[in-house]
Formats: C-alpha cells, structure tokens, sequence
C-alpha cells in the first residue's frame, strides 16, 4: 500500500459513516467506460462541491489492493448487478495536486519541478510495493511493465484539483507545459493511454480551457456546472437529498433552502452545496461557511475590473436581484476576461457569491505591518456568537477579534449602527409619518417603496393609489 498508488480504503472509511450521503452511484457510471473509447472523464466544480469524496469513493472502489466489500455492499452501487465485477480489480493512482503545489509554496520551489515530484513519488510507491523497474526505463515503461506483467493489472487515474498547476502558475508558461507535458504523456499516448490506463476520473475547479493550449487533456469528457450531463445528481447534494439530512437532523428544509438556494443544472432543480448543508446540520444553524476559502482572497481584484458595470451588478447581486449571465465566451482561465459576463462567470466557478468579504487574519496581519492605516468595520466574518446580546460582562473568546478591537487605529461598531439615538429617532419619525400619511393622503404613504413593476404608464402611486 502506497501514498499515491493503491493507498487502500481507509480514507473513504472515515467518511463513510452515518452522516455519508450516498453517492457511490457515480462508480457505476465510470464501469461503464473501463477500457472504452470514453474512458477518460474530468468534471469541474465550484469548491467545497464533494470533488475530493468522489475521489476517496472511487479509490476504495476500484484499489485492488483492499477488500472493500464491506463498504459498499449497503450502498446504491450494490444495486448495479456487475458491481463485483469492478471492486477492487484495478491498480489505483490517486493523485491531490494541491499537496504538491502546496508543498512547492512551502519551500520556496518552482512549480515547474511538480511533474518531476509526481514521477518521482509514483516510481517511490511501486518499488515499495515490490515492482521492479527494468533497467534505465522511464516511469511510463515502469507503468507498461507493471500493467503487462502475468500477474499484472492496469490502472485506474484519479486526479483530485488536476488545474491547480494552471491556477498557482498562472503566469508561469513553462510550468504549466511542463504539466500538462505529463498528463500528455498518460492520457494523450498512442504507446501508453490503451495499454495501461483502464479509466481516468480528473477534478478541478476550471472547466478547460478552450483555446487550445490545454490539449493535452482534450481526449477527456468534460462535465460542468453549466454542462453536467449524466453526472448532475453527483454534481452535489440533490434536493430529495437535503430534505432527509433535514429530516434526520431536525433542520428545517425551508430555512435551509433560503439560506443556500440550490443551482439548476441541465433542467434538474436545487443541486446544493454539500458543505454549506453538512456544516449547518452538523452545527443546527443556517449561516455563511465560506468566509475562509481561498477564492475569497480574489474576489476584490476580479470585481475591481469594472467591465461594462460589472461593480454595480455584483452590488445588485448583493442586496438580492438577479443578473443574466453569457457564460459562452469565458475562456476558462484566471486571466483572459474581456466583459463582464467573463468576470461574472469567474466568480460563478469559484463560488464567491457567499461569505466574508474581508480576511480578519489578513487584515489583521495588514494593520501589524502598517500596509494598512486603518480599518472601520460594522461586520465581523464570526458575528453571530459574538454580536446582537450584552457581553460587556463576559469573556471575550474570540482571538482575533479581540486583538483587532484593541487597536487604537481600528474601530468595530458590531453591525448595529441603527442602535445610535440618531437612528432609532429616524425611525420612530418615518414610521409616524407613514401613519399620518396614510390616514390623511387616502391610503398612500410618503416612504412607501416602489418594487419597479416596470408599468410606468400604469404606475398607480403616479395616480396616487397604493401599489400595493
């Protein structure tokens, strides 16, 4: 048992628990491209979308070096008469990008040494299972030779984040051709792709790119948000799905679909976010869970380009209206945007639309090294256990709101500004006003809100009646 080839079953175990929605289904559409000409798979998903689960599943299912029966005989994949058939019958390369862009950031590396690691951790895990390489081959020739063996068995890729070379080496042409050169070399191979690889199954957050530069990865099918296929219901949690976590943990479905809506995907209405609807079932609350992720620490320079309005449409988005959005022209990458529809669909992929718009560390962090002068905040990213009830005679347990508080540069009025005399004084005053108004002006009040029904020749407050 490897890191990277045949690591077992044992991290979908941990997962596989009570609490486990069941989507082992998605193995059964992957047994049906084993050694097929649509072997080869890659879905995109925004983040925190069960990506790297799928991954966990599909390695349990398919490692030949474990025995999963015990897993999956209760799961919907045992419903598939030839399940049996595929469990466990395949050496597995299990690969999470991200722990090599991260563990190059961490040292100080350049990406274009990631392919050089990956067949240097990949050749690692066959000689320590025993696999020995004949003289002076490459890792490709490793991988012939273990397939082609008597005994030999071919291989299953799955790849969790396979673009996140693409996105931290944004800028880095050669790096990223060093990459892709690799996945080349597996899935685009006319001496290699047939002989060894049974199925590939690719996650990322970036669809592919379509200009051209990606084609070393052109061979695979590609599922979207926007284009899901016979991957929808495993594209996130389904909405039969998240009423019986609400069910099961006494959440009530309404509240919770306010709070995280669900996207329509090829006509199949409310795909949820798993991780919004774990945490809130998990914690018995509804609130924002993304405040931390790292596309928030974008989103100020993507809304920055202001292309065609694209500030007073996310303003709009933010206070609840809608916008249409041409998705057709996006590129797929972190640089080329022309409109805004390119930002628009950007900030859809990452899955900014909820969450913390400030980084409290990093702005902590900002103040300490005096790039920042000041701060003046009327919301906090944990405000919910901290604001709206008198602790002036508790503790406060919050870190880094109290390191933050206690700076004479930084003010924090704790969302509740229409506590101030000022305010409560405005307030008593309109709503007094609308009463005498509306019993002194024949039912029409002076503050009433007009919801722009777009009948402007009709508009009846213009003829002074009630909209409503």
């Amino acid at each position: 048992m490897g890191i990277y080839v045949n690591l077992g079953n044992r991290a979908f175990a941990e997962i596989a628990d009570a609490d486990y929605v069941d989507k082992t289904g998605l193995a059964e559409l992957i047994n049906r491209r084993i050694s097929r000409r649509n072997k080869l798979v890659c879905v995109s998903r925004p983040r925190r979308f069960g990506k790297s689960y799928a991954v966990r599943m599909l390695t349990a299912f398919y490692d030949c070096s474990c025995d999963s029966y015990g897993l999956f005989r209760d799961m919907a994949i045992a419903g598939s008469g030839d399940y049996r058939e595929y469990m466990n019958s395949y050496n597995v390369i299990s690969i999470d990008i991200t722990a090599f862009t991260s563990d190059i950031k961490k040292h100080n590396g350049s990406m274009k040494d990631i392919p050089a690691m990956i067949e240097g951790a990949i050749w690692r895990d066959l000689s320590a299972m025993g696999f020995a390489p004949p003289a002076g081959c490459s890792l490709n020739d490793f991988l012939i030779h273990c397939t082609e063996r008597q005994d030999g068995k071919p291989f299953i890729f799955l790849i969790d984040e396979w673009d996140a070379v693409i996105r931290e080496a944004k800028r880095d042409k050669e790096a990223q051709d060093a990459y892709l050169n690799l996945l080349r070399g597996w899935f685009k191979n006319g001496n290699f792709t047939p002989r060894v690889v049974a199925a590939a199954y690719m996650t990322g957050i970036l669809p592919i790119r379509k200009d051209g530069t990606q084609s070393a990865i052109s061979d695979f099918d590609e599922y979207t948000m926007l284009h899901p296929g016979e991957f929808v219901e495993y594209a996130g949690f389904t909405e039969e799905e998240a009423r019986r976590l609400c069910v099961k943990n006494g959440m009530d479905f309404e509240e919770l679909r306010s709070w995280y809506d669900g996207y329509t995907l090829s006509g199949r209405n409310g795909i949820y976010n798993p991780y919004s609807l774990m945490r809130a079932c998990s914690e018995g609350v509804c609130r924002s869970f993304w405040g931390k992720t790292s596309a928030q620490e974008a989103l100020t320079d993507y809304i920055s380009l202001d292309f065609d309005g694209l500030q007073e449409t996310v303003a709009g988005l933010i206070i609840g209206e809608e916008a249409l959005v041409n998705t057709s022209r996006f590129q797929n990458d972190l640089e080329s945007f022309r409109t805004r529809d390119d930002v628009l669909a950007l900030l859809v992929i990452l899955n900014t639309s909820r969450g913390g718009l400030i980084d409290a560390e990093a702005l902590l962090n900002g103040i300490r090294q005096r790039k920042i002068g000041a701060a003046c905040l009327d919301v906090y990213e944990e405000e919910a256990d901290i604001f709206f009830e008198d602790r002036s005679g508790h503790i406060l347990n919050d870190e880094l709101l109290s390191r933050l508080i206690s700076m004479p540069n930084v003010i924090v009025t704790s969302h509740q500004a229409f506590l101030t005399e000022e305010a409560l004084n405005n307030i008593a005053e309109t709503t007094v006003d609308n009463i005498c108004s509306y019993f002194t002006n024949d039912g029409i009040c002076n503050n009433e809100l007009c919801y722009r029904c777009g009948k402007i020749e009709e508009c009846r407050r213009e003829r002074k009646e009630r909209c409503f």
